[in-house]
């Protein structure tokens, strides 16, 4: 490379890490969001685990299963990867595979009764990514959310990081 080329490149990281201002932007970009601050650190689950290895108990509430994976269910994971032409190798698209959708819209129809459309079903990734979307549709920040207690923790966790006001109603 020539000389002119070389002397148009980034500064290296270390000398930027010495100046004050570039310093203080990097710990800017870096630090958590604030209202993470507020949030308790320990939670329920946590608490659940310990207390299930400390009495050697099974714990059935938070999908860690002492057993191995059943054979079928592997065999069953490793076809449906194997099978290209079926495209559950890939991403699909963010709210759910079609054919996904659509079972579920059939379920849910056939067990409430009534008309669901696969388009009024959306996927997530687990109990805790849906209720952060919820909140994300439904609230703007410093909207109230008012929850019965006691309640799945995650609820006032998510509406808390959506920015949203907590508060409890005593159920009963």
């Amino acid at each position: 490379p020539s000389k002119n080329r070389n002397s148009r490149r980034m500064p290296c990281a270390k000398s930027l890490a010495r100046a004050p201002l570039a310093r203080a932007a990097s710990n800017a970009l870096h630090a958590p969001n604030a209202r993470l601050a507020s949030l308790p650190r320990s939670n329920v689950f946590a608490a659940c685990t310990k207390m299930a290895g400390d009495h050697g108990a099974v714990n059935l509430g938070q999908g860690f299963p002492s057993w191995p994976v059943p054979q079928f269910v592997l065999d069953a994971a490793a076809a449906s990867i194997r099978d290209s032409e079926a495209g559950f190798n890939q991403y699909s698209r963010p709210g759910g595979h079609p054919l996904l959708l659509d079972a579920i819209a059939r379920f849910t129809a056939s067990r409430f009764r009534r008309p669901i459309s696969e388009e009024n079903v959306t996927v997530a990734a687990g109990a805790q990514g849906a209720i952060s979307n919820v909140f994300a549709t439904f609230c703007a920040e410093g909207d109230e959310v008012v929850f019965i207690e006691p309640a799945f923790e995650m609820y006032s966790r998510m509406a808390a990081m959506h920015g949203c006001h907590v508060r409890g109603a005593p159920l009963g």
